[in-house]
């Protein structure tokens, strides 16, 4: 949960130092943080400055499986 909570305050201070989720063909400002040690992605969309977190996944899942549980 500490790197979790990390990983939000890093989205939070500095929201578009992390990359664009290359999967993602709209003009939608979509980015992702990997967790490496704990193999999650942390998918969050941008909003004019302000980051929404969409999803938090596990990295070997299906990387556009997230998009459809926004619906």
């Amino acid at each position: 949960m500490d790197a979790f909570a990390r990983s939000l305050e890093q989205i939070a201070q500095f929201p578009r130092r992390f990359p664009r989720l290359e999967t993602n063909l709209s003009e939608q400002e979509i980015r992702r943080v990997v967790m490496h040690r704990f193999n999650y992605v942390i998918i969050y969309e941008m909003f004019g400055d302000a980051p929404a977190v969409a999803a938090v996944v596990h990295a070997s899942q299906q990387p556009d499986s997230w998009g459809t549980r926004r619906e």
